[in-house]
């Protein structure tokens, strides 16, 4: 009996050229997964997208502009990085002139500079800050720390601990202390 029932008769099923049987056999062998396709074929082309997300990273282009640039959405352009190693290395050879160019630029920010002008330019307290923040983590990360306490510095009492009458004595000596 065919299990779809539009189909008069069938004993076994022929998709994509191979018939139902020999797939089932193979999923259970673990030589493939893919029973059927699904989804669109894929726009990656190894032999250019490589070579124009090198050339993109270099200009210092942003990976959503790339995507954009590539023609496909930054999940998908997420999924090349991940997929592909050739596209995820050619990424960061790409990023490295960029990202060391800003680096000198901030170390020179930090430190202070004659520009191309003449002029000196001073040290950028942010420059230093950021600087700092990111090389000396351990010294000078940006952290707020809240404590908590009770009266006086007291450590915090649970509610769950105090009793009935405990609350009842509390609230009558903070309304006396209103009056």
């Amino acid at each position: 009996m065919c299990v779809f029932p539009w189909i008069e008769e069938c004993d076994t099923l022929d998709i994509v050229g191979i018939e139902i049987d020999e797939k089932i056999s193979m999923i259970k062998e673990n030589k493939t997964t893919d029973i059927f396709q699904m989804g669109r074929k894929s726009k990656y082309n190894p032999d250019t997208f490589p070579k124009q997300v090198l050339r993109f990273a270099t200009e210092g282009l942003t990976e959503p502009q790339m995507a954009h640039n590539l023609g496909v959405s930054l999940a998908t352009f997420s999924t090349y990085k991940n997929k592909f190693p050739d596209f995820l290395e050619a990424l960061k050879e790409g990023k490295k002139p960029a990202d060391f160019e800003i680096e000198n630029a901030l170390h020179k920010r930090a430190h202070g500079f004659v520009g191309p002008d003449g002029k000196y330019y001073p040290p950028d307290t942010t420059a230093c800050i950021y600087w700092l923040g990111n090389r000396k983590r351990d010294k000078w990360k940006n952290v707020n720390r809240t404590e908590h306490t009770g009266r006086d510095g007291e450590p915090l009492i649970p509610v769950h601990t105090i009793s009935d009458e405990e609350i009842e004595i509390r609230a009558r000596a903070i309304l006396k202390k209103r009056k």
